[in-house]
């Protein structure tokens, strides 16, 4: 089935490859300590090339999108997926740790579209995600989660912009709270996100961001965080 896809990688890991030192993203040796990292996915994504026929229907708002005879509806996005690692002990915070492994789902689904069919038509979309460690004595965030909106073209005018918000939320497990001298009663972490993606040109976009981070940190140690960004996209 088109809709539907499998994927699966097999990655190098090793602990001192994100910190300062001796090795580059152009280093691609291997050493007898390295661990790996696997990751299988299925995804399916329902709707993805057709689109449904617009019916005008005295019932209905004219312009709608309905099903047709084939149950074509609305695009959406949908994947499960496991990752392993045999990762070694040295690569965790104070020493907690080793080998994690965990499951995920992501989704993302439109739920309305004014002119199906059409080059950037307004467009309505949420997504959401949750990722699960059951060893809790290996991970430092346990369980986490997402969720958020995409309005595709909010004003007439701006049809390629975007306004999104999105919600995350995470717990701290207690193997690493101790690593780092904290209880993990009440331990997490969560970001509420607002922003707007301007796009003056194809290739030339602005993106102004808010964010509201409730407990920095995830153990209390740090009030309530108002933090204000910009970005500019330029592609070549």
């Amino acid at each position: 089935m088109k809709e539907t896809t499998l994927t699966a990688g097999v990655f190098q890991a090793r602990a001192d490859l994100g910190q300062t030192g001796p090795y580059t993203g152009l280093d691609f040796g291997l050493n007898p300590d390295d661990g790996t990292f696997g990751v299988v996915e299925i995804g399916w994504t329902p709707n993805s090339e057709k689109f449904a026929a617009v019916q005008e229907d005295r019932n209905f708002t004219r312009g709608r999108r309905e099903l047709d005879g084939n149950g074509i509806g609305l695009p959406g996005i949908y994947k499960l997926g496991a990752y392993v690692s045999n990762e070694p002990q040295a690569s965790y915070p104070g020493g907690w740790g080793g080998s994690p492994f965990g499951f995920y789902a992501i989704g993302q689904q439109t739920l309305w579209e004014q002119s199906p069919g059409k080059t950037l038509t307004p467009q309505f979309s949420v997504f959401g995600g949750v990722v699960w460690s059951p060893p809790s004595g290996v991970t430092e965030m346990p369980l986490d989660g997402f969720a958020g909106t995409v309005w595709r073209g909010p004003w007439s005018r701006r049809p390629a912009d975007h306004l999104y918000t999105s919600w995350q939320i995470g717990s701290f497990s207690e193997p690493y709270a101790r690593s780092v001298n904290q209880s993990s009663n009440g331990a997490f972490e969560s970001v509420l996100n607002a922003g707007y993606i301007v796009q003056i040109t194809k290739e030339f976009s602005v993106q102004p961001d808010i964010q509201y981070i409730i407990q920095p940190g995830g153990f209390g140690q740090y009030g309530n965080a108002l933090v204000l960004g910009f970005q500019v996209t330029i592609e070549l």
